[in-house]
Parts: C-alpha cells; structure tokens; sequence
C-alpha cells in the first residue's frame, strides 16, 4: 500500500511541477527569442478610430436629429405669450421659465409652490404664492387641485402639476 502511495504522490508532483514549467517557466523564455525571429506585437490589434474629417461628416449627417438646447428661448418665449389659452406643465415669461409643483390647502390660506428658473443666469428657487399674489408680473389663482391660473391683462396661462394622459375613444 505504501509503494502506490509513493508512485501516486510522484505522479502528482511531475503533474504539478510540469503544469508550473508551463504557466511560469514558459512565458519568461518565451520573451528571450533570438534576434533573427519577430515576437508577435503586443499592439497588433489596433482600433480603428475614425479620423476627424470622417467624424465632422458623420456629425453633420445627423445634426438633424441632436436636440437643441437653449436655442430657442427667445422664440419659446413669444410662443408662450402668444398661446394665451390653454393648461401647460412650464410656462417661459420675461426669460423665467415658471413650474407647478405643489398647492397646499391648510387650514390658513392655501398656496401654491412654483419653481421660478432665470433662463439667463440659471438659479432656480422654489416661490410659495397665495391666491391673488402676483408672480413674475401674473396673478395667481387656484383652480384645482392640480391646475393654478395666472393671467394679467394681456395674457391668461394655466399650469399643470401633471398632464393627464388623453384617452383614446375605441
């Protein structure tokens, strides 16, 4: 029994000592090849990054469908104006852009908060408004739970919380 025990344990360690000749031993004489022979490149699989002409032509080719930013705030602007009537969830007035978030009904007098964002200089603060306050040269008022209006002389915008979803009549 011990003889099969040796011969066992002698197999495993030529099986060790070989796998160990080929993981460690093998790739440190493998980078010590004559001069005459060519090592295969680290770097032989290059990326093929396109050049700066092939990538202004593939930017012009789909320029038409980037989205702009910022470009038209000052026709979204006269839009805004010009939309008197109708509920909107944002509403653009003398470059601040003007967001429902929240009417609380308390046992006081109810409000509501509106995010005011200056579209010039970009703070953003959020304005509690009572009803028959003015804001950004507009009264408020509240209409619903989710709605508040706010309308001068020249113009009368209504602004949303949430645009409810329009259901489909099958």
């Amino acid at each position: 029994m011990s003889r099969f025990r040796n011969i066992l344990f002698l197999i495993i360690l030529l099986i060790c000592s070989y796998d160990f000749f080929v993981r460690v031993l093998s790739p440190i004489n493998s980078d010590m090849m004559p001069i005459g022979e060519n090592k295969p490149s680290i770097h032989s699989n290059r990326l093929n990054l396109l050049h700066t002409d092939k990538s202004q032509l593939l930017t012009l080719a789909y320029s038409p469908f980037f989205d702009e930013k910022e470009s038209g705030n000052a026709n979204d602007t006269r839009n805004t104006q010009e939309q008197s009537s109708g509920s909107h969830k944002k509403a653009l007035i003398k470059n601040k852009q003007l967001e429902l978030k929240a009417i609380v009904r308390s046992s006081g007098k109810p409000y509501a908060l509106i995010s005011v964002v200056d579209l010039k200089t970009g703070e953003q603060e959020l304005v509690k408004v009572e009803t028959n306050s003015s804001i950004v040269g507009l009264y408020m008022t509240i209409e619903s739970q989710t709605k508040v209006a706010l309308s001068n002389d020249e113009t009368s915008i209504n602004l949303m919380m949430y645009q409810p979803k329009k259901k489909e009549n099958v």
